[in-house]
């Protein structure tokens, strides 16, 4: 296949376009111009550095002559300041938007949106943690205009957190590694908050099973598919931490109940949508923290 893949150089979109390539298919990234291109393989004969012309857009897509599009470029922040709204309303609204009406102009057949659980605050059907879960949402709202009056197939797959090698995201796994190897302090809220976490590979294979769904002959274009990525198990972030001290074999410094939890913690991750169809968790928790201590110890 010939796929066009947004956020093809952040960490699931690293994973995801190797995996498409080692498949034996064509990706095409779409990029913001400032974006590091060292991820761009010999194998990505083509790609596009967006500027905001749609004319250019348009063109790209309509040259790539692509099946479809897996949407994973986000702006996240978890608290906005108001300099950050017109950031997030472009990257995770009009971005997305101008894709989906390129992708309908040239007859791409399908579009793989990627949404957050974010969105789900308190175990709602729809009530948004923040700004950030608020525009994912807003252009999925959006993303049923085009499916109405157009004929392209549409599912949003939603994550929670994820974790895996070669991250270098912010992220509390990330955290902790540091203060493993540096045996540094790092100080946190009590830690009873749940976590829901999945290991990229993971993530990848689902988004792949997701593609595969368009292709099924039950696929409904009407029902407006909507899948999750969960795992098996949730633990509470103290138990997730005591996990990582044994698959990993290091001691993490951390003084649980220095920090507050943040406005709107969200306590237990929750997800109102089937797992992806055909798809399973196959990289415990154990297993995942073992390699990377394997990997950075």
């Amino acid at each position: 296949m010939k796929i066009i893949v947004t956020g093809a150089s952040g960490f699931i979109g690293r994973v995801l376009v190797e995996k498409l390539l080692n498949e034996g298919n064509i990706v095409f990234p779409i990029i913001r111009a400032k974006t590091n291109k060292n991820f761009i393989t010999p194998e990505i004969t083509d790609y596009y550095e967006d500027d905001g012309d749609d004319d250019k857009l348009l063109k790209f897509i309509k040259r790539s002559n692509c099946d479809g599009v897996i949407h994973l470029a986000s702006y996240f922040m978890v608290t906005h300041k108001t300099g950050d709204i017109t950031p997030l309303i472009n990257s995770n609204v009009h971005f997305p938007t101008r894709i989906i009406d390129a992708s309908c102009k040239a007859n791409i057949e399908w579009f793989l949106n990627i949404g957050t659980f974010w969105e789900h605050m308190n175990h709602h059907t729809y009530l948004p943690v923040n700004l950030y879960a608020a525009t994912k949402k807003a252009f999925e709202v959006i993303s049923k205009f085009y499916i109405e009056h157009n004929n392209i197939k549409f599912i949003t797959v939603k994550l929670n957190d994820t974790y895996g090698p070669n991250d270098s995201r912010n992220k509390i796994i990330n955290l902790w590694l540091d203060i493993a190897k540096h045996g540094t302090l790092l100080k946190m809220s009590p830690g009873q908050q749940m976590i829901d976490i999945v290991h990229v590979e993971d993530v990848v294979n689902a988004l792949i099973l997701s593609v595969k769904r368009f292709y099924k002959n039950d696929f409904n274009r009407e029902r407006f598919e909507v899948y999750s990525i969960l795992s098996k198990r949730k633990y509470s972030l103290r138990n997730l931490a005591q996990i990582f001290e044994t698959s990993t074999g290091k001691n993490l410094n951390i003084k649980w109940g220095a920090l507050p939890y943040r406005n709107n913690e969200i306590m237990n991750p929750y997800c109102p949508f089937d797992l992806v169809p055909e798809w399973e968790q196959k990289i415990s928790i154990e297993n995942g923290f073992h390699q990377l201590g394997q990997e950075l110890f």
